[in-house]
């Protein structure tokens, strides 16, 4: 399955705000500030690093995709 940046950014928004996360937290974390976090969230970069944090801690990409995907039919 493919997946666009803007899904995969979308998606670990989801994940992280489901998970009672903040961005200053995926932040401290990976040693970004919380504008990559929020540009890496919305699309606007592929930072890889950030990726890996969601990746890290559970995040299944295509189960969050799928749902987002889902989500949109239904709006």
């Amino acid at each position: 399955m493919f997946f666009t940046l803007k899904e995969i950014s979308a998606a670990c928004q989801a994940y992280r705000r489901r998970e009672g996360v903040s961005q200053s937290r995926v932040a401290i974390d990976t040693g970004y500030s919380v504008e990559s976090v929020s540009a890496f969230e919305h699309g606007r970069t592929n930072n890889l690093m950030i990726y890996l944090w969601y990746a890290n801690r559970g995040m299944n990409i295509e189960e969050e995709v799928r749902r987002l995907r889902k989500d949109n039919e239904n709006d």
